[in-house]
């Protein structure tokens, strides 16, 4: 995965199951940091706060998204970068 290092990525459903996963193995493998982007209702801000306290603080963010909609998606597109000042 040298492909990610110092990456900043954004990963669709990564608050639960295999999109959790992906992002933790993403995380461990050199991301520099990890946009969780899912539905407002899933567990996206206890996954973030995970993911922060065992990589670090400012690795992990949630953004609640639905990816069915279009303006959803860009809004979350802006916040990853206000976030991380980039995306990769």
């Amino acid at each position: 995965m040298d492909n990610v290092q110092n990456k900043t990525v954004m990963i669709t459903g990564g608050a639960a199951g295999l999109g959790y996963k992906y992002t933790e193995i993403l995380l461990r493998n050199g991301a520099k940091s990890v946009a969780i982007i899912d539905l407002p209702t899933s567990n996206g801000e206890n996954a973030a706060t995970t993911l922060e306290n065992e990589f670090g603080k400012s690795r992990a963010v949630f953004i609640a998204c639905d990816v069915t909609k279009a303006e959803d998606l860009e809004k979350a597109f802006k916040r990853v970068v206000d976030a991380f000042e980039t995306l990769d």
